[in-house]
């Protein structure tokens, strides 16, 4: 599949549209506690009846058009990171935008047996913040048939999921129905609220272990999560992928099961804490739950037991922030998961990080909705859920080493519960 770089540019909040703004946007102790590397999604759209040659005109400057309009809105995503400062200087000097064709019909490679690791060449990851790089970085790909795929690669300095998610959405609703009918007001006063903590630790980088890390997708239907113990479709589909790594891949690496492990999740802390925080709080509002145990090295773990410690571990830790009154407190209480989080991590199975509920499918451009969403592999273990669009199941993007990634095929619990 060839990709040919038509044009690239930077593009920027429309002029004289910028209202009450800031000039410098500092980051909150939440934000600076975050990987500076891309978040990278890519959205597929079939655009039924449309051409590539319309695409290429029309289609691209709408995109391009209602980008610049709805970043007056969410106008620091337009600036440059100082990491000097732990600051974002609010000076439009825009995102990235690019523009390609790809010589493939979009219905091919979706009818596919959909790789990940296929459509890498669509999308711009970088694993660092560095100089003057833009924080956004966004590139259509229009196919011979006239579907596209929009990549969106965002850093995780400047927001997590339900961020990125308000801003792709208000970029769809400006594209098609005008930048008037975005009714979301996103706050940018994270800071203000979260202000860093004086000799907080910063964040701390992936470990790099030199191998190469694969993508696939897994997709477990509505039937396949159904169970006897109680778990939710997230900790029944974590307990899944989070056994099937400790006794066919770990087991299968050391000879044996490793004595203590630890499962990793993302808890989204709108809605979750006694102090109350906004839905358009635009930032980094999110912390992380780390499960530890124990188990035998002569039997395997059974997944029943697995999603008991998941379903036990995630309910504990949002009982103890929806206890928190002070802002303060939240802060430090995040500090102190991020740095247990990577205590021990070599022990760590794989990270999760949930996108169920938010409104990835919903984003229509004025050719319909998407009918896939995906990522690229990251250096590391990590599992990303998602909702499916067809029914109430799960698709994950598991993030493995290639030889792990062989071995977590194998398991028989994902080959009976899933297709990929």
């Amino acid at each position: 599949m060839k990709v040919d770089v038509l044009r690239k540019k930077m593009v920027r909040p429309a002029h004289g549209a910028i209202l009450d703004r800031v000039g410098k946007l500092k980051l909150s102790c939440i934000d600076r506690l975050q990987f500076p590397g891309y978040g990278p999604f890519v959205f597929f759209f079939n655009a039924t009846g449309l051409t590539r040659e319309w695409m290429l005109s029309e289609g691209v400057d709408r995109l391009e058009k209602s980008l610049s309009e709805v970043l007056t809105l969410f106008y620091p995503l337009a600036g440059r990171y100082c990491e000097e400062d732990s600051l974002v200087r609010c000076n439009d000097e825009g995102v990235e935008f690019v523009v390609t064709t790809v010589d493939a019909e979009l219905g091919q490679l979706l009818r596919q047996r959909f790789n990940p690791e296929m459509i890498r060449g669509l999308s711009i990851y970088r694993s660092n913040l560095a100089g003057d790089s833009p924080l956004v970085a966004i590139q259509v790909n229009v196919f011979e048939c006239g579907g596209l795929a929009i990549n969106i690669s965002v850093s995780h300095l400047m927001g997590d999921m339900q961020a990125i998610s308000m801003f792709m959405n208000s970029w769809a609703v400006a594209s098609r129905d005008g930048v008037r009918r975005v009714t979301v007001h996103p706050d940018f006063n994270s800071s203000v609220r979260f202000p860093s903590l004086e000799g907080m630790r910063v964040r701390v980088p992936p470990p790099k272990t030199g191998k190469k890390f694969v993508m696939h997708m897994f997709r477990f239907d509505e039937g396949s999560l159904r169970n006897d113990f109680g778990a939710s479709r997230v900790v029944m589909v974590s307990a899944l992928i989070s056994t099937a790594i400790l006794n066919s891949v770990d087991r299968a690496r050391n000879r044996q099961l490793p004595h203590s492990f630890s499962v990793v999740h993302s808890i989204n802390l709108r809605g979750k804490t006694g102090s109350p925080i906004a839905t358009d709080y635009f930032g980094n509002m999110v912390t992380h739950a780390v499960i530890r145990s124990t188990v035998s090295n002569d039997a395997a773990l059974e997944l029943s037991r697995m999603a008991d410690l998941i379903r036990i571990g995630l309910s504990d830790a949002r009982g103890k922030y929806s206890k928190v009154t002070s802002d303060e407190e939240i802060c430090s209480m995040v500090v102190k998961d991020r740095e247990d989080m990577f205590r021990d991590s070599g022990s760590r199975l794989v990270l999760f990080s949930s996108w169920c509920r938010f409104p990835l499918y919903e984003n229509d451009f004025g050719w319909g909705k998407p009918e896939m969403v995906t990522s690229i592999s990251m250096p590391f273990r990590v599992a990303y859920l998602m909702d499916r669009k067809s029914d109430k199941g799960i698709d994950a993007l598991i993030s493995l080493s290639e030889d792990d990634m062989m071995l977590f095929k194998r398991d028989p619990n994902i080959i009976s519960s899933s297709l990929f």
